[in-house]
């Protein structure tokens, strides 16, 4: 059971040594006149990870190769333009300038992966027609040397250019009064026509702004883009020695002497 459990942890640990080793590899390399060019795709955040993981020596259609260097650039996708707008209703004023002052310089944009700062770069303002509302619109005429205090002879409206008049109340006072039979009688008055008519006015206009921000964001994470590069181990020749011949000839001395003492032992016997 030991030895199942050993052979389970031992190929786990195997895979996860070949996952880690090819994580980042990139399948097209280039290889001319033995230089190996070996292409990455990496994260930021994983390439310590991948530093650590590159391999000193590697093998490709039966060519060894020996690690030289790396070359590192970072990946166009980690810088994107990007716009964002805000919108200020309802503004008593269409000045650009003040608008700003109003209205924060910069926009932190962080979304998508990406984060940046995003400067103004223009303010669009839209003008709003608002309508009309009416409005009551009082005109006072003074009068004198009337000689009642009768409603019939006041004109009850009075046109001033397209405007039409209404009237609405008279102050009566004593101008001139007599005293007859022992009485004190008005017999001339004055005071004031109050007229009123309903006008229409033009609300005032609004503006709305729409202020756009614009700028450059990095990715939190980026990518980089790493060449790896290896050269082609050339195994040396091998060289022959001369030391060949006397070993040689040395052995067959040897074989030489040995079939003497045979025969001679023969002999003896």
């Amino acid at each position: 059971m030991r030895r199942v459990y050993k052979i389970f942890i031992l190929s786990i640990l195997l895979v996860t040594l070949n996952i880690n080793a090819f994580a980042y590899e990139k399948k097209e390399y280039e290889e001319t006149n033995g230089i190996l060019i070996m292409n990455y795709e990496v994260k930021q955040s994983e390439e310590q990870l991948f530093l650590n993981e590159i391999e000193k020596n590697i093998e490709i259609n039966g060519k060894k190769y020996e690690y030289v260097k790396y070359e590192k650039s970072e990946d166009e996708a980690n810088y994107k333009a990007v716009s964002e707008t805000i919108l200020k209703e309802d503004l008593a004023y269409n000045d650009k300038e003040r608008i700003k002052a109003i209205t924060e310089a910069s926009y932190e944009y962080k979304a998508d992966g990406y984060t940046g700062v995003l400067d103004i770069s223009d303010i669009d303002i839209e003008t709003k027609h608002n309508g009309t509302y009416e409005e009551i619109e009082s005109l006072d005429i003074p009068f004198q040397n009337l000689n009642s205090n009768d409603l019939y002879n006041i004109q009850k409206e009075i046109g001033v250019g397209a405007k039409i008049y209404s009237l609405i109340n008279v102050e009566w006072e004593n101008e001139k009064i007599e005293k007859i039979d022992g009485s004190i009688i008005p017999v001339l008055y004055k005071g004031v026509l109050h007229y009123q008519t309903v006008i229409e006015k033009e609300k005032n206009d609004s503006y709305d702004a729409t202020i756009n921000y614009s700028g450059v964001v990095k990715a939190d994470d980026g990518l980089y883009q790493y060449k790896v590069i290896y050269k082609e181990i050339i195994p040396e020749p091998v060289q022959e020695s001369n030391y060949i011949i006397p070993v040689v000839i040395v052995s067959a001395v040897g074989i030489v002497l040995v079939m003497v003492l045979i025969i001679s032992q023969k002999r003896k016997k």
